[in-house]
């Protein structure tokens, strides 16, 4: 249903066996192990332009000195707090 990978029909054994006579924790686990040898799928290619790359990065590095900012108010009024608040 989510793959694109069609399932082949049954075949005669399998019909005669019936239903899997494994319980569903290990249909589970070879379902994921199935999944491992899987060929991944190519991902589309997106464009960018210039413009957009350059946006990206100076918004990443924003982003990054925010946080550094943020670690080191909060780093000094954990280390200096008392003595600020004693003006």
């Amino acid at each position: 249903m989510w793959g694109s990978r069609t399932r082949l029909p049954a075949t005669e054994d399998e019909l005669a066996r019936g239903a899997s006579r494994l319980p569903p924790w290990q249909q589970m686990i070879l379902a994921a192990l199935r999944a491992r040898y899987m060929p991944p799928r190519a991902a589309p290619v997106r464009e960018r332009s210039p413009v957009g790359r350059g946006v990206g990065g100076c918004l990443t590095r924003l982003v990054l000195v925010v946080v550094l900012l943020f670690v080191a108010l909060a780093s000094a009024t954990f280390l200096f707090g008392q003595s600020l608040l004693r003006f």
